[in-house]
């Protein structure tokens, strides 16, 4: 590799080099954002970089991204010191073991589930209309980063109670449609006409010749965006994922659904239940009492009881939905209210003064 360069022109060729096995753009926005950011943190000429600020930098993600996006970045960095460096390896004997995956302990645990609560709360709590629509979407749907940050306005079908969703899932190389409620599209249908073929562009500045508006929402971002929202206004530590683990939880719990009616919402297998279904001791407890409490040897009144139960709580999910809808409608006088505002003032300040 030629020396010389500024350390920014040599992850273009880097980038330039991996388009040609890899055709995603978010991922190669992935790229460009973590070795960027990884010369940000060594501040020297590539030539000078050590193993040991292979180390540093590696380090210093802990505490901001979880096991599983740490693997991912080291995965990114790995192969850029291998190209960069290619002949003068030896410097970096340990590269493969600092590069190393950690294997992840349980995922999530049950005091860190949200409610549908919890993000409606999140939701009156964020001041922009497409992060309002992105955390709805992206919780109702139950999906994975990566899936809203590249949906297209094309793989969208709106109806009148809501809208199908068409998802294509690179892990399993799977298509599959998801649904969301009309309480949930609100938000959704203000972004149409964001001239974009994504939902959810970026709002950067891309250096690199490529509009703005050709380039989807990376997660990093998304993690970025959420992790100071939650800690302000749950006052805990909240990352994207743990959006689709509570989905999941509060889905396979309902007993009137079937786990593969679910699992086909979560666009994974029947099998994926135990990985996401994140219960607190006591409700194992409750729905193990189940195998032997059948429907029919309950008396009547209790019966009658259940029934009214559920009928309040089918209640409060419409009017949570409907809360939600007004939110919008809120939104919208206010803004609407701003400008008339705006425009009287205009109307004053051309006013000649006597």
């Amino acid at each position: 590799m030629p020396k010389g360069k500024k350390n920014l022109e040599i992850l273009e060729e880097f980038i330039n080099y991996k388009r040609t096995a890899v055709s995603s753009k978010s991922k190669i926005e992935s790229y460009r954002y973590f070795i960027k950011s990884f010369l940000k943190f060594t501040n020297k000429p590539l030539n000078k970089i050590t193993e040991t600020d292979v180390i540093n930098f590696i380090n210093s993600l802990q505490g901001k991204y979880a096991i599983g996006s740490i693997n991912c970045i080291k995965t990114i960095i790995k192969p850029f010191i291998q190209w960069y460096f290619n002949k003068d390896l030896s410097k970096f004997r340990n590269l493969n073991k600092i590069c190393r995956g950690q294997t992840k302990e349980r995922t999530y645990s049950p005091e860190q589930m949200l409610t549908r609560e919890d993000v409606e709360k999140l939701v009156q709590g964020e001041p922009e209309t497409r992060w309002k629509a992105f955390l709805l979407l992206f919780f109702y749907g139950g999906f994975r980063p990566s899936e809203v940050c590249n949906l297209e306005w094309k793989n969208i079908i709106f109806d009148s109670e809501g809208c199908f969703i068409k998802v294509f899932v690179s892990k399993n190389k799977k298509s599959f449609e998801k649904y969301i409620p009309e309480g949930v599209c609100f938000y959704l249908k203000k972004l149409q006409q964001n001239n974009s073929k994504y939902v959810f562009p970026t709002k950067r500045t891309c250096k690199h010749k490529i509009p703005v508006g050709d380039v989807p929402m990376t997660r990093s971002g998304v993690y970025q965006h959420l992790l100071p929202l939650a800690r302000n206004i749950l006052g805990k530590h909240v990352n994207p994922y743990i959006l689709r683990h509570s989905i999941a939880t509060i889905l396979y719990n309902r007993d009137d659904l079937k786990d593969s009616d679910v699992a086909s919402q979560m666009g994974h297998s029947v099998a994926m239940k135990q990985t996401y279904n994140n219960l607190s001791v006591d409700k194992i407890r409750e729905r193990m009492k189940k195998i032997w409490i059948k429907p029919e040897d309950l008396p009547p009144a209790k019966k009658i009881e259940l029934e009214n139960r559920i009928r309040e709580l089918e209640k409060r999910e419409e009017e949570h939905n409907n809360q939600i809808k007004k939110l919008g409608e809120l939104a919208d006088l206010f803004a609407n209210t701003r400008k008339q505002i705006t425009e009287f003032n205009n109307k004053l300040m051309a006013i000649p003064k006597k």
